[in-house]
């Protein structure tokens, strides 16, 4: 049987000898060496010109290989978009929203217990009021543009 040091480094090189770092597995999930030390899986929902909607996982490659309990290489492709949602529910991944509204704009949404904090691209968290019910694709993508519109209005 494989170390789990030794797999980490086996993923990492793996990922990492594929054109420019980054990996397509057969469910369409991106592998990515995202330093020496990290890795990120991403699957997107919604890829258009106006929105973006993914769910990420990034993290070290210690924490990544276990989260997704992966032993051998071949383990990546039975990786799901599923399994990914799942760790955002545990509170390791992420759901990333972008949208295109006057600029492009994005929130990280991250489970913390039964609070989401979302983080916009400066950096500033907050908690999501619990009477924001976010569960669907549509749901997250309607936040982040509210989040901006009155974010916009105001700065205006």
């Amino acid at each position: 049987m494989i170390s789990r040091t030794n797999i980490e480094q086996q993923l990492f090189n793996y990922v990492a000898k594929h054109g420019k770092s980054i990996l397509v597995t057969t469910n369409g999930i991106t592998l990515e060496t995202v330093d020496e030390y990290s890795l990120q899986a991403e699957y997107k929902y919604i890829d258009t010109n106006d929105t973006s909607l993914s769910v990420v996982l990034y993290s070290e490659r210690k924490t990544f290989v276990e989260a997704l309990n992966i032993k051998k290489i071949a383990d990546i492709d039975t990786l799901t978009p599923g399994r990914l949602v799942e760790l955002y529910h545990e509170g390791l991944a992420e759901i990333i929203c972008l949208v295109n509204l006057n600029y492009t704009y994005s929130l990280a949404f991250k489970k913390s217990g039964n609070v989401i904090v979302a983080t916009n691209e400066s950096n500033i968290k907050h908690a999501v009021p619990a009477s924001n019910i976010l569960e669907t694709h549509d749901q997250y993508i309607d936040y982040t543009k509210r989040y901006y519109k009155l974010l916009d209005a105001y700065e205006n």
